[in-house]
């Protein structure tokens, strides 16, 4: 392949897919879609078995390749039964269904579609590598990494015995996946906390790691919020430990998941970090990609936008 192309998160939005596919593919282009393929408001156009029909098709041809994002996770959790009838993520919170809903009301809920769907969502790998670029769906922290490797198969996804481990909370696989799929998270110094969207009261915060080993950088530095509760945030430096966790990837990285706000040129967030997702779930907000020439790794954002048009740039 010449090119490859990183598509952001989908969320069931088959028709922004599409478009984006007729766009940009061609014979000597490979697709590779950096998760979260699922899940969206009951009141978005959304069509779940279109969407994942055709990025199975194209992974089935080679002309794309799949990596799971947190969403492909917690729908292996719904559907994961243990022994005493529950389910790894449970079912009997409002959250969880609410999140879900959209994807079970299209593949039937324990239907054998939706189970042919979960069977596939193993399959699909934590991460993916080239010769000068990889892909993750939240973040990529290298000993999460090299942590993580002895739970994959060669084509990194995940050994089947492990699936139970990665939901237990008291077991490192979770927390690995918690990290590399959902981006790590800093507790707040004693007495500080912030209300999230929803009005809870959160003492920790999940943190822009691709700031890098700055010489100096605060909670409310890092913190990913709105301004209006990083404002709450202490100026106080967090510690030493944590900016090396969020040392700079040294070769090109290209994430999803952050739902970025919509800007009229897409633009890298740290130095080798691109992030594609600018919340393709939502209204008319693009879906957009990062199109890379593996002859002389030059890279552009690529999109579907329709005569260049922007929202509140």
């Amino acid at each position: 392949m010449h090119n490859l192309i990183f598509i952001g998160d989908v969320h069931g939005r088959s028709d922004k897919l599409l478009s984006f596919i007729q766009r940009y593919g061609c014979d000597d282009t490979q697709f590779v879609f950096v998760g979260d393929l699922i899940d969206n408001a009951l009141n978005e156009e959304t069509d779940h078995l279109t969407t994942l029909n055709t990025i199975h098709q194209l992974c089935e041809q080679s002309r794309a390749v799949c990596i799971m994002g947190n969403h492909e996770l917690n729908a292996i959790g719904w559907s994961l039964q243990k022994s005493d009838g529950s389910y790894c993520r449970p079912r009997n919170k409002l959250g969880n269904l609410k999140q879900h809903q959209c994807f079970l009301a299209a593949v039937g809920s324990d239907s054998a579609e939706h189970q042919r769907w979960v069977e596939w969502f193993k399959c699909l790998p934590i991460f993916v590598e080239y010769d000068h670029a990889r892909a993750i769906h939240a973040c990529w922290n290298q000993q999460a990494i090299d942590q993580i490797r002895p739970y994959l198969n060669s084509d990194n996804s995940l050994k089947d015995q492990f699936w139970y481990q990665a939901f237990d909370e008291q077991h490192e696989l979770y927390h690995l996946l918690e990290t590399l799929l959902k981006g790590p998270e800093l507790a707040l110094p004693k007495g500080y906390s912030f209300l999230d969207q929803t009005g809870i009261e959160r003492t920790q915060v999940r943190v822009a790691w691709w700031k890098g080993e700055a010489e100096s950088l605060s909670y409310a530095d890092i913190a990913l919020l709105p301004e209006e509760a990083r404002s709450q945030l202490p100026q106080q430096m967090i510690p030493v430990t944590v900016q090396r966790m969020c040392a700079k990837p040294e070769k090109l990285t290209v994430i999803g998941h952050y739902t970025l706000p919509v800007t009229r040129a897409p633009q890298t967030i740290g130095q080798n970090v691109v992030c594609v997702d600018f919340n393709a779930a939502k209204g008319s907000n693009p879906l957009v990609g990062y199109k890379l020439d593996v002859s002389n790794q030059l890279g552009i954002f690529v999109h579907n936008y329709i005569d260049d048009l922007m929202l509140n740039t």
